[in-house]
């Protein structure tokens, strides 16, 4: 597929493996651990583009949280704001869904997600200043996008808190709130939502 054949081309021109590639510009910077994750490749070596990784909430919530500040971890600009920028505008307009570059841009509220396989989503919503994290192992099609309209989207205060807690217990500096539902005994979910602090993440 499209990702794997990307996934090839990392390892062309770089001389390392996807997984190599990504530790070293992207793991490493956001504090992602070898045990946080897991990366399979095909026989010839390739890590797996459009499938085969795995991960935590937490680095989902990383991942997103990054999206989010525009590539930027820590005030270091981890990935070029304008790639963001394009990674999640519309390149391609499809019959059933939109997508960038390896997002799909037409999530709920004006918002973007990356998807995998069982139903692993991240979501990341501007217009509310949030990112949600699904990991699961389902064996039929549930309706996320409903779920965060309908229920995680009342957790949310639109306007800053007055009263912050001063440490987070995933992210520090981020006021989170872990929400751990069962659907189908199989998901967890995972809702973050950024605040202004000069703490830095860990």
């Amino acid at each position: 597929d499209g990702p794997t054949l990307l996934s090839g081309i990392i390892a062309n021109v770089t001389g390392n493996s996807t997984e190599e590639f990504a530790k070293k510009y992207l793991f490493d910077p956001l504090g992602i651990l070898k045990d946080e994750y897991y990366w399979t490749n095909d026989s010839k070596g390739i890590d797996w583009g459009g499938y085969g990784f795995a991960c935590s909430p937490k680095v989902q919530a990383k991942i997103g949280m990054l999206c989010l500040n525009n590539g930027t971890w820590n005030g270091t600009q981890i990935v070029d704001k304008n790639y963001i920028r394009d990674a999640t505008t519309t390149q391609i307009s499809g019959s059933k869904s939109n997508y960038g570059y390896l997002f799909y841009t037409d999530g709920p509220f004006e918002g973007y997600f990356a998807a995998g396989a069982a139903g692993q989503y991240i979501y990341v919503i501007p217009k509310y200043n949030i990112v949600v994290g699904f990991t699961a192992s389902l064996i039929i099609w549930v309706d996320y996008e409903d779920l965060i309209s309908d229920y995680i989207l009342q957790f949310v205060e639109i306007e800053p808190d007055p009263d912050p807690d001063p440490e987070d217990p995933v992210i520090p500096g981020f006021n989170l709130n872990m929400i751990i539902l069962t659907i189908f005994s199989t998901t967890t979910v995972l809702l973050i939502r950024r605040k202004k602090q000069t703490r830095k993440l860990k």
